[in-house]
C-alpha cells in the first residue's frame, strides 16, 4: 500500500514540478535569462526519477527503463554509449566527474536544450532534450496562463485519485479476505498501472501462501508416512535378525538394515535441506558463475554410466548466481536426468533478452503435461515404485525449487526433441567486455 501511495504523491509532485518549471522556464527565455541554472535543475529531478527506476531495476537493459519512464518526464530520452560521443577532452572529464553537461540554441522563437546526463556504471549518458517555444513576450498573459494552471491541477488531482480510491477499497477488501485464510481468489490486473502492479504483489504473495500453507499440510502428513515406513521396516528386520540362527539369513537381515537406514539417513538429510533454503534466513549471496565450468564439475560425476551426456556449452558463458546453490539445482535436474533417460542426456544453451536459457534434454518417459507443476511439490512422485527403487526421495525438485527462489532463477518443465523432459533454468546473463 505505501509503495503505491508514493507513486501517486511522485506522480502529483512531478505534475506539479513540471509545471512550474515550465512556466518559469518561459518567463525567463522571454525576458532573455541564462536557462542554464532552472534547466539544470530540472533535468536533475528528471535525471533522478531515472535513476531510482535504474536501482530498482539492476538487470533491465537502459532502453527498456528510458521507455518506461519516458511517460512521466516531459523531456525526449534516448541513450548515447561514451564512445559514440564527439566531444571535446574537458567535457570528457566533466562527465566522468558526475556531472552534466547543457548545450542551448537560441532561435527568434525557440529555444533547443540539450543535457547529457552521465550514467557510468552503464558506460554512457543519457541525453534530454526538448524544444521550447519563446515567441512569448506579454508576462501578464503568461502568468495567468500559469495561474489557470495550478487552478486546474486540483481538478485533475481529484479526477487521478478518484478511481484509484475505488480501486483500493477493493484492495482492501481482498487483503481482509486473504487475512482470513480466503487465499482461491485473485485480483483482476485492471485498471491504472501502479494499481494493477499492487494487484499482481498481491496475487503472487496470495499465490506464495497457499503454496506454502499446501506444501506444509503435505508435509506435515507424508514426513510422518516416509519416516515410518523405513523404521517399520527396521523394526521388522531387527526382529527377523534375532530370531534366525543362519549365518547367510543373518547377514542378508543386516545387509538390508543398512540399507534402510541409508535410505533414512537420505531422507532425513533431504527435509534438513529443504527446511533450510525455505527459511527466510538462509540468504545465498549472488556472483559471477561460469556455467560450463560448473556444468562440467557435476557432469564428471556420472562418467562411467551407461548414459551419454552431450554438454553443448560455450566457454565464455557467465551468468549471475550462486555457485553453491546453482550446482546442487543442477546436480539433482541432471542426476533426475540420468536416472530416468534411455540413452541420452543433451545439455545446451541459448542467449536473449539479457537471460541465459539452460536446457536439460532427456529421452526418457517424459512427465506428464499436467504433472509438471506438482513434481516441485514436496514428496511429489511420479512413479511411486520406480521412484523408490532408484532412491528417490521426493523432495530434490521441491528443494530445486526453493533454491530457485533464493537465486532469482527460474525452472520450467516441457518436453524434450528427444521424446523426454526438458528442464529449462533461466539466469541473468552477465555480459562479459
Amino acid at each position: 500500500m505505501r509503495k503505491l501511495f508514493i507513486r501517486i504523491y511522485l506522480t502529483l509532485f512531478t505534475a506539479m514540478f513540471l509545471s512550474l518549471v515550465i512556466g518559469i522556464t518561459v518567463l525567463l527565455v522571454s525576458s532573455g535569462f541564462e536557462m542554464s541554472q532552472s534547466e539544470k535543475q530540472y533535468s536533475k529531478a528528471s535525471h533522478r526519477y531515472l535513476l531510482s527506476e535504474v536501482e530498482k531495476n539492476p538487470g533491465l537493459p537502459i532502453d527498456k527503463i528510458i521507455k518506461k519512464v519516458q511517460p512521466f518526464i516531459s523531456y525526449d530520452l534516448s541513450w548515447v554509449p561514451l564512445s559514440e560521443l564527439s566531444i571535446d577532452e574537458d567535457d570528457l572529464q566533466l562527465l566522468e566527474n558526475g556531472e552534466p553537461l547543457f548545450d542551448f540554441e537560441f532561435a527568434a522563437s525557440t529555444a533547443y536544450v540539450w543535457v547529457y546526463w552521465p550514467l557510468l556504471e552503464r558506460e554512457g549518458v543519457v541525453l534530454y532534450q526538448r524544444t521550447q517555444e519563446t515567441g512569448i513576450s506579454d508576462k501578464v498573459f503568461i502568468i495567468s496562463l500559469i495561474v489557470v494552471g495550478l487552478l486546474v491541477l486540483p481538478i485533475s488531482i481529484f479526477l487521478f485519485l478518484h478511481p484509484i480510491g475505488k480501486q483500493l477499497v477493493e484492495l482492501t477488501r481482498y487483503v481482509r479476505r486473504y487475512a482470513q485464510g480466503e487465499l482461491s481468489e485473485r485480483l483482476s490486473l485492471e485498471g491504472s498501472k501502479p494499481f494493477i502492479e499492487f494487484a499482481a504483489d498481491l496475487n503472487t504473495m496470495a499465490d506464495q501462501i497457499e503454496k506454502q500453507m499446501n506444501n506444509q499440510h503435505t508435509m506435515s502428513n507424508a514426513i510422518s508416512h516416509e519416516l515410518k515406513t523405513p523404521l517399520t521396516r527396521l523394526r521388522m528386520e531387527n526382529d527377523m535378525a534375532q530370531m534366525t540362527d543362519n549365518h547367510d539369513d543373518l547377514k542378508d537381515y543386516v545387509t538390508s538394515v543398512a540399507e534402510d537406514l541409508e535410505q533414512l539417513e537420505k531422507l532425513i538429510k533431504s527435509i534438513l535441506t529443504l527446511a533450510r533454503y525455505t527459511h527466510k534466513s538462509q540468504q545465498l549471496e549472488l556472483d559471477v558463475v561460469d556455467l560450463r565450468a560448473l556444468l562440467r564439475q557435476v557432469v564428471e560425476q556420472y562418467v562411467g554410466q551407461d548414459v551419454e551426456i552431450q554438454l553443448n556449452i560455450k566457454d565464455d558463458i557467465v551468468v549471475e548466481s550462486n555457485s553453491d546453490g546453482l550446482s546442487h539445482i543442477l546436480i539433482n535436474i541432471i542426476g533426475n536426468a540420468v536416472r530416468y533417460t534411455h540413452k541420452q542426456v543433451c545439455i545446451s544453451a541459448s542467449i536473449f533478452d539479457g537471460f541465459c536459457h539452460l536446457y536439460i534434454d532427456d529421452d526418457g518417459p517424459g512427465i506428464p503435461e499436467d504433472q509438471r507443476k506438482t513434481i516441485f511439490n514436496a514428496f511429489s512422485l511420479l512413479d511411486d515404485s520406480r521412484s523408490r527403487d532408484l532412491g528417490g526421495t521426493g523432495l530434490g525438485l521441491a528443494i530445486v525449487d526453493a533454491i530457485a527462489q533464493k537465486i532469482n532463477c527460474e525452472v520450467i518443465v516441457g518436453e524434450s526433441t528427444f521424446g523426454g523432459a526438458r528442464f529449462e533454468v533461466i539466469l541473468s546473463y552477465k555480459h562479459q567486455e
